[in-house]
């Protein structure tokens, strides 16, 4: 007869070193408890009465700071919204103050351009004083009975 041999899986013994630091996490765990409870300065209904009491203080405390949180959220958002319908009117008187300068112009390069054709070609202009203008090297002014005075700056 012919002998057969059958592999047979063993377990380790042996516990992993995960296994052995957990065990000893476990054990260190309710050695500290049990030292704390025999040391503890209180008896263990007034250490659960002082911890309700703390718990709820703290609550309480939670409570106010989040609702003050809220209001002081609620009060910068209604100022950021009021800023932002402020920025919203500025932009929009600008902008329409720009359409109007914007149209002026037009029309003046209109009628300029209108002045050109009916006059067959530009005038003949040898110095700034023939336009009615007037400039000043020394200093960046310029000034003259043509130029709108709320358009220079």
């Amino acid at each position: 007869m012919e002998e057969v041999c059958v592999p047979v899986e063993t377990k380790d013994i042996r516990r992993s070193g995960k296994s052995r630091k957990m065990t000893g996490i476990l054990i260190g765990s309710l050695i500290g408890a049990g030292i704390a409870l025999l040391s503890a300065p209180y008896s263990g209904q007034e250490t659960r009465e002082r911890l309700r009491g703390k718990s709820i203080e703290i609550k309480e405390k939670v409570i106010t700071n989040a609702q003050e949180t809220g209001e002081r959220v609620k009060t910068m958002a209604q100022r950021g919204s009021e800023r932002v319908g402020e920025m919203k009117t500025r932009g929009q008187d600008i902008l329409s103050e720009q359409k109007v300068n914007l149209q002026s112009a037009v029309e003046g390069i209109r009628t300029g351009v209108r002045t050109y054709k009916e006059e067959g070609g530009l005038p003949q202009i040898d110095s700034p004083e023939d336009i009615g203008l007037s400039t000043n090297v020394m200093s960046t002014e310029i000034t003259g009975s043509e130029i709108d005075e709320g358009a220079v700056t």
